[in-house]
């Protein structure tokens, strides 16, 4: 799994990461990129891209 996650304004990673973390057990957060984005489409303030692979047991 691989998280990026864009923010109109840096200074709100705190609080992104303390609503993150609700999503995920700890030590379990998966990779991520977090990078400053301030024309972000719409007029957002957030934008997170999660890809992710499904492994199916055989």
């Amino acid at each position: 799994m691989r998280v990026d996650i864009h923010l109109a304004d840096l200074k709100g990673i705190s609080a992104m990461d303390a609503i993150y973390s609700e999503f995920f057990g700890p030590g379990c957060y998966p990779a991520r990129t977090c990078t400053e984005s301030p024309s972000i489409c719409g007029g957002s303030r957030l934008e997170i891209t999660l890809m992710a692979k499904c492994v199916r047991d055989s």
